[in-house]
């Protein structure tokens, strides 16, 4: 089973509480419907245009075991609103890639041991990506964790 976003648009000048942002969703390869949040609280809204895999796809996410860190440090199992939880990890997703696909235009980004999670250092390529990877490589070695170029 596979679940995708496709044609995000996160509006942030929008965005109070909650991400702005809308999305279609793709189940299986087709298009069943649209994510959407207005981005002033609360859940996602979601418009079905195939209902019948619509309800697959419920099925499918109400099996899945989603866990969260609590306030107190615990381990807690998500109960409610599991949709909105995957959906908003695949956006978040989406949004980085997209902002790698944009950076590396001009740019070799890479984190190194010890870099939060999503946070990227920059490092200009001049027009030779290869050049300045290897540069990195050269002075990071297996410091490097992820490392991204044109």
């Amino acid at each position: 089973m596979v679940l995708e976003l496709k044609n995000l648009k996160v509006h942030n000048d929008m965005s109070e509480e909650t991400v702005c942002f809308s999305a279609s969703i793709y189940w299986n390869g087709k298009r069943i419907g649209v994510a959407r949040n207005e981005g002033r609280g609360g859940c996602n809204f979601y418009d079905w245009i195939d209902f019948e895999s619509s309800k697959d796809l419920s099925r499918w996410v109400e099996a899945q075991h989603i866990t969260y860190t609590s306030y107190d440090g615990e381990e807690e199992e998500v109960t409610t609103e599991k949709l909105d939880w995957i959906v908003d990890e695949l956006r978040q997703e989406t949004q980085t890639k997209k902002w790698i696909k944009r950076q590396t235009k001009k740019n070799v980004i890479f984190r190194l041991v010890g870099d939060d999670a999503d946070s990227f250092r920059v490092v200009s390529h001049q027009g030779k990506p290869e050049q300045a990877a290897k540069w990195l490589q050269d002075k990071y070695g297996e410091k490097i964790i992820e490392l991204h170029q044109d």
